[in-house]
């Protein structure tokens, strides 16, 4: 459940010059003044949730002038998506509801101090980027104002390591588990070395060295430095490979899978690589939130001079979950997770051209689709 309803939250804003005379009182009080060198992000905020006073460090961080960040709120300094789809900004859309630096600010309104970890999703010129922050906020008085006092540090390479670390470890030591006691078995002879086995063991190698080129490929992407080669792939091939491979992964899943019975085949020039890890982060999720037996269906159908492949499971996500489905570091699944509908966001909008997307209600159930250009 949301820690506060947006709804309620007032949009009001400072008169400019109640605004401007308040920053000027902030910026000369010699409490304020000492906040100038240190080396984290700190903002002050009026009652109004607006900054009236930003360090050196939060103008670097955000890459603003003081100008133009006197006056804002936080997400919108920050260049968060949200604020731009409600006229009332920052704290006001049904997203804001789950903003830990905005959960953070509204109870030091209200004289409690509070440490939360919060995560901005961020349009930055057409390119998905994502920060994770650990905000920590009090209430202050200045010079008889009670405002608010709000430090940003950012945690973003801490929570990326600690998630590949977890999906590293994990999913090595499943594989390689494996691999042990089959060829433990065949070294004693409980187990014969029979063309089966042989072929068990080189796909368990496979999925060793795709695992390690999985996680590179993510850190590449998220720097900035992955170079996308264009190929042809067939959609109808394609997702028929795919039933295959997680029937390989889990034998449990070959009844949940099936393709659409009107499932267009068409050629789509992208990078089958980053592809690829797109649409099986898409249907791994869809079958994680699945039941055993319950359908998933893959499909893929024109949309002009786009291709959108799609995952269909039945199910409704929860309020809280569509709200935050793509933030970095958001899992249903525990702590340390939540690089899959991220990366694949990244992955898709940041590379391949294309946009995700995705529906969940009681009529339509829970659609994820990939729009990609035809030609990349």
């Amino acid at each position: 459940m949301p820690a506060f309803d947006p709804m309620y939250e007032t949009a009001d804003r400072l008169p400019p010059k109640e605004l401007a005379d308040l920053a000027q009182r902030a910026l000369s009080s010699p409490a304020v003044a000492m906040l100038g060198s240190l080396p984290v992000c700190v903002v002050i905020l009026a009652s109004t949730r607006q900054i009236v006073y930003a360090n050196a460090r939060f103008l670097d961080f955000s890459k603003q002038s003081v100008d133009n960040i006197v006056g804002c709120r936080l997400g919108e300094a920050l260049g968060c998506v949200h604020p731009p789809k409600s006229p009332r900004g920052c704290g006001t859309t049904d997203f804001c509801s789950y903003c830990g630096a905005g959960i953070s600010i509204l109870k030091s309104l209200k004289g409690i101090h509070e440490t939360m970890e919060c995560s901005i999703e961020r349009d930055a010129g057409k390119q998905l980027t994502a920060l994770n922050l650990q905000a920590w906020t009090a209430s202050v008085q200045v010079d008889g104002d009670s405002l608010v006092l709000c430090t940003l540090i950012d945690i973003s390479h801490e929570k990326r390591l600690k998630a590949i670390e977890r999906m590293f470890f994990h999913d090595i030591l499943n594989v390689s588990g494996g691999m042990h006691g089959l060829c433990q078995g065949m070294s004693q002879g409980i187990i014969p070395a029979t063309e089966e086995e042989l072929l068990l063991l080189t796909y368990a190698s496979e999925r060793i060295n795709d695992i390690i080129l999985s996680q590179q490929e993510f850190s590449d992407a998220e720097n900035g430095e992955y170079t996308i080669s264009p190929s042809p792939l067939q959609s109808r091939q394609t997702l028929a490979d795919l039933l295959r491979y997680f029937a390989q992964q889990n034998p449990a899943w070959k009844g949940n899978l099936s393709l659409d019975s009107e499932l267009e085949d068409l050629t789509v020039t992208t990078d089958k690589r980053l592809f690829l890890r797109a649409l099986i982060n898409m249907i791994k999720n869809a079958l994680e939130a699945s039941e055993p037996g319950s359908p998933v269906m893959l499909g893929c159908n024109r949309q002009g001079g786009m291709a959108r492949f799609w995952v269909r499971n039945q199910g409704v996500l929860p309020q809280h979950v569509r709200m935050q489905l793509f933030k970095k570091s958001f899992s249903t699944k525990g702590t340390g997770r939540g690089l899959g509908t991220y990366s694949l966001k990244l992955f898709t909008e940041n590379y391949l051209g294309g946009r995700v997307e995705f529906i969940s209600n009681e009529v339509e159930q829970t659609v994820f689709s990939m729009t990609l250009p035809l030609w990349g």
